[in-house]
């Protein structure tokens, strides 16, 4: 079987590929996560703020304590679903053939 050319453009038959594709790439991932750490930042800040705010007692650490691990998990998973479906969506309309 022969070695692919690496000259040749990647993708089916008939199927136009940009060149600076590879070199977007790492830059579109940094945008990606910079959009992601400012969507879990802001869903971590509503967050703790409800939890913050449901307890009376305000003398004291455990609302701090109780709220601080519910903002980390709400950060940790909005920021997960924003940069997945970022990516995802911006493959897919690469592989559409929208630039």
């Amino acid at each position: 079987m022969p070695y692919p050319n690496p000259k040749a453009p990647a993708g089916p038959p008939g199927h136009q590929v940009d060149p600076n594709a590879k070199r977007s790439g790492p830059l579109m991932t940094i945008v990606f996560a910079a959009i992601a750490l400012l969507a879990g930042w802001k869903a971590a800040e509503i967050a703790f703020r409800a939890s913050f705010n449901s307890h009376d007692n305000h003398d004291s650490a455990a609302p701090l304590l109780l709220a601080s691990p519910i903002a980390l998990g709400a950060f940790v998973v909005v920021a997960a679903l924003v940069f997945a479906a970022l990516n995802l969506a911006w493959k897919r309309l690469r592989q559409n053939g929208g630039h």
